[in-house]
Order: structure tokens, then sequence, then C-alpha cells
């Protein structure tokens, strides 16, 4: 699992690199025709109920995990822009964030490895 987590960074950082702030279309025009908004809804993961927001794409899947004390929408403006370079991109909020589920226990890599398994 460590591995696919790794490969799948590896790959946003290499998508996210052609693209900065200063020259991006999303950046600088409102009407731009990027998929700003993701698709918002959730997923079961065993027994917990995750959100899960998509930007859709025909590309391999970029999934982008967020850190303790955060939520899937830390990534709305990068995860915009990965999409836009035709990648289907994931973010799911995980377990004991936002508007997932927040069991009493398992938040140790095996049990949130295994959320990510889920989705």
């Amino acid at each position: 699992m460590a591995h696919l987590v790794t490969s799948l960074i590896h790959s946003g950082i290499q998508a996210w690199a052609g693209h900065t702030r200063a020259r991006h279309p999303a950046y600088l025009d409102v009407d731009s025709p990027l998929p700003r908004w993701p698709r918002d809804g959730f997923v079961q993961a065993g027994d917990q109920r995750l959100q899960l927001l998509e930007w859709p794409g025909d590309g391999p899947p970029l999934v982008l995990l967020h850190g303790l004390n955060n939520t899937a929408w830390i990534w709305a403006r990068s995860a915009a822009i990965m999409a836009a370079t035709g990648r289907r991109v994931l973010a799911p909020t995980q377990r004991g964030h936002g508007l997932s589920t927040k069991p009493i226990t398992g938040y140790d890599l095996e049990s949130t490895s295994a959320d990510l398994e889920g989705t």
C-alpha cells in the first residue's frame, strides 16, 4: 500500500510540475472552462462513510490525501489544475475529518489505508 501511495504522490507532483499560478488560465480567467467544482458525494469504505470529491477526467486516476485536521477541500484549486491535464482526480476526506464518519478508534495506518482501498 505504501508503494501505491508513494506512486500516486509522485504522479501528482509530475502532473503539477508544468503548471504555475502565474501562467495557468484557471487563476487568470473567471470564465475558464476548467472543472473548478468537483462532484461532491460519499462512498462507503467498510464501516466508514467518507466524503469524496471527484474531478472527472479520462486519464489515470490521481488520489490526493489531506493532512491532519483538514478535509479534501484543501485540494480544490490544485485538483482543478491537475484535472485540466486530463487526469481523474479523487480526494477523500479521511475518517474523523469534515463530513466523514468519526469513529472513536481506527486512526492507525492500517485502518486508514483500508479506508482508501475501499474507496
